[in-house]
């Protein structure tokens, strides 16, 4: 039980970080003005920039959840009949959903707010 109390912590950990890193990247996108920023392909955007950013963050998350898709698969099939193995690679199928469709959903939220509300897209 305590593993699991400790898994539980760990995931609203995680959890928050990654709310609170694209709170931040989306309050900086909207608290500078629209001057460009100088980079070595030319110039850019805050707003593009925290787009970009934001996409690359998503992104990373949705390659990790297939990572963990193909890790739960194979601890399913690799499970040889052991209820405990299966039930494993259930959860971790099962979470991995979740996560993909919070991935999901994040997305759709932050490209409607930044094409509709600020104008970036």
């Amino acid at each position: 039980m305590l593993k699991l109390i400790n898994f539980m912590n760990y995931k609203k950990n995680i959890l928050a970080a990654m709310a609170l890193t694209l709170l931040l990247v989306g309050t900086q996108a909207l608290a500078g003005n629209n001057d460009p920023l100088p980079s070595t392909l030319g110039t850019i955007n805050i707003n593009d920039f925290a787009a970009r950013i934001i996409n690359y963050i998503l992104g990373l998350i949705g390659s990790i959840a297939l990572i963990l898709f193909v890790y739960g698969g194979f601890l399913w099939m690799t499970s040889a009949g052991r209820a405990d193995a299966v039930k494993n690679g259930q959860k971790i199928i099962v979470w991995a959903t979740i996560g993909m469709a919070v991935v999901f959903t994040s997305y759709i939220l932050v490209k409607f707010f930044m094409e509709g509300v600020i104008g970036v897209g």
